[in-house]
């Protein structure tokens, strides 16, 4: 098994077919870093704390997360399926949890963890992996279900040709197809 990463030198032209992939195990979420000023001692300088992803167990769980994510989109890096620096990508992510017992069947899952959160750890495990850098993702388009199997995610990761059409300036309905995005037909 190679170690070597893909990049923009050892190969030119980005892979242009959709990538879909799945990956058991319990979503596990990314907190946002949080910064505070503290207050320097006897009138010394302030300095800034920033705070990051959670240590102990939680902290362990969503390495190993990620780890599953990076190892399964290593396999298509591999195949020379790689997005190289400068390419738009555009990512799907259905995150599906199982299912409580005190939740029906059709409940939807309007309970934490954060649409945004789930999709940035997936996004960091993918990046040097799959693209360069998340910079690079220009649509996304993520949901979370309730699932009576196993929880996982459905990864698509592909080219976003769209990011690339001018035309498409909207969703004021001036120009492009977002005539009507989010409108349910009225």
């Amino acid at each position: 098994m190679s170690t070597e990463q893909p990049s923009p030198e050892n190969q030119k032209e980005p892979h242009s077919s959709r990538i879909t992939f799945k990956v058991y195990g319990h979503p596990r979420s990314k907190g946002s870093a949080h910064a505070f000023v503290v207050p320097g001692k006897n009138g010394g300088r302030p300095r800034a704390i920033v705070t990051q992803a959670p240590s102990g167990d939680a902290g362990k769980n969503l390495r190993n997360w990620e780890q599953l994510i990076g190892t399964a989109a290593q396999q298509f890096a591999q195949q020379g399926r790689f997005f190289p620096k400068g390419t738009p990508v555009a990512v799907e992510f259905w995150f599906y949890f199982t299912r409580p017992q005190s939740k029906k069947a059709r409940t939807p899952m309007v309970v934490m963890p954060d649409w945004d959160k789930l999709s940035r750890s997936v996004c960091d495990a993918m990046q040097k992996v799959l693209f360069q850098d998340d910079c690079q993702i220009t649509t996304a388009v993520v949901r979370k279900r309730y699932t009576a199997g196993a929880s996982h995610v459905l990864i698509a990761v592909e080219q976003d040709w769209a990011a690339c059409d001018e035309s498409m300036e909207v969703p004021d309905g001036s120009s492009g197809q977002g005539a009507g995005w989010f409108s349910h037909g009225s």
